[in-house]
């Protein structure tokens, strides 16, 4: 019986710290000296948003074989692929080649910075039939999955509200909110549901706001504050406050990813979607100073 084939990964964008985490969680062994993945490497890494001596200490750091010098380069090397410039204006003009050739590709968060790019991209995943995945990784996060585990089979009975508290800053110079924002967001949406109505914010600074979302039969708080450690707190019958962890938030966003290359199936294009809606609609919220649907982001 031959040896197993290895999965290829290959890394377009350089300047992220991402870049050098993701590899390691593949590329480096663990204590135990077993790989957290035996037969997945990323293997290549195009630095188009680098200097070439980051890119070679992020290639020498990662154990990477090759930088590459071309998208094409890197597709030819590779066999799945993880998109991660800071700017989300930026990811399409990456992403969808690789979509078009059918491959896996993970798209890193904010996966698009508006409407017509995220659904451009899903509905080109869609109709190649590709994995598309991406976004915040602690939506993957352990005490995350396991408090919508939890909600979902009712153990808190009825749910009245929660909060959320993480960091975003409106003039960061990575598309301002987007750089951030994705993780409260993507958070919530998983905790409590996808289908929130509208949002309105009350910003006392750039870097300290609150997101007020309401759903249904509940509001939600994202207060962006900065403040660490982060909590998700669940309001209900019964109450928790967890902290999150995100100490493993790397390894965690990489064990999906390579759930869904083995599997073939991506994330819901739908949910891609709904993150960058509620976004788009935080950003009308504070620039026009009133409640937002998000249904009229479109």
């Amino acid at each position: 019986q031959g040896a197993e084939k290895v999965i290829k990964i290959g890394l377009a964008g350089s300047e992220s710290m991402h870049a050098l985490a993701f590899a390691q969680a593949c590329n480096k062994p663990l204590e135990n000296g077993r790989y957290l993945f035996p037969d997945v490497r990323v293997a290549a890494v195009w630095g188009m948003d680098d200097r070439r001596e980051h890119v070679e200490a992020v290639r020498e750091q990662g154990n990477i074989r090759l930088c590459a010098d071309s998208l094409e380069e890197l597709a030819d090397e590779c066999d799945a692929f993880m998109i991660l410039p800071r700017r989300g204006r930026e990811h399409i003009g990456y992403a969808e080649p690789l979509l078009r050739r059918g491959v896996p590709v993970f798209v890193d968060k904010p996966v698009c910075s508006s409407y017509e790019d995220i659904r451009r991209l899903c509905e080109l995943a869609r109709g190649k039939g590709a994995v598309l995945s991406g976004g915040s990784g602690l939506k993957h996060n352990r005490q995350v999955r396991r408090l919508k585990e939890k909600a979902e089979k009712g153990f808190f009975g009825r749910i009245r509200g929660g909060t959320i508290n993480h960091s975003a800053d409106m003039n960061s110079p990575y598309e301002g909110i987007f750089f951030y924002l994705p993780h409260g967001v993507e958070i919530m949406l998983e905790v409590f549901g996808y289908h929130p109505e509208s949002v309105n914010t009350t910003v006392l600074s750039a870097d300290n706001f609150t997101v007020c979302v309401k759903y249904r039969e509940y509001l939600v708080n994202l207060a962006i504050n900065g403040c660490r450690p982060s909590y998700l707190v669940i309001n209900g019958d019964k109450s928790t406050a967890v902290r999150i962890d995100d100490r493993d938030i790397f390894s965690e966003t990489m064990r999906h990813f390579v759930g869904q290359i083995r599997s073939g199936a991506g994330d819901d294009v739908e949910k891609l979607v709904k993150s960058s809606l509620v976004i788009l609609a935080v950003k009308q919220s504070m620039e026009e100073g009133r409640e937002v649907k998000v249904r009229d982001i479109v």
